[in-house]
């Protein structure tokens, strides 16, 4: 599997978008149905592709502050 600190640094998403709830920043992979960030541009993209396992969400992973 693979890590998501594998997939290198942080990248913001959201190009300024801003949610009243933190929930509101995550939704469900139709394909894995692992929960994904919006506001990490690498689960975003990791989850696009057709085939794909899902995501080890390390500790060490860079995060939004």
């Amino acid at each position: 599997m693979t890590r998501l600190s594998e997939l290198g640094p942080f990248e913001p998403h959201l190009n300024g978008k801003i949610c009243e709830r933190e929930s509101e920043y995550f939704y469900r992979c139709p394909r894995c149905g692992q929960m994904v960030d919006e506001r990490d541009a690498r689960q975003v993209v990791w989850h696009s592709f057709l085939e794909h396992e899902r995501l080890i969400i390390d500790g060490n992973a860079p995060h939004m502050p």
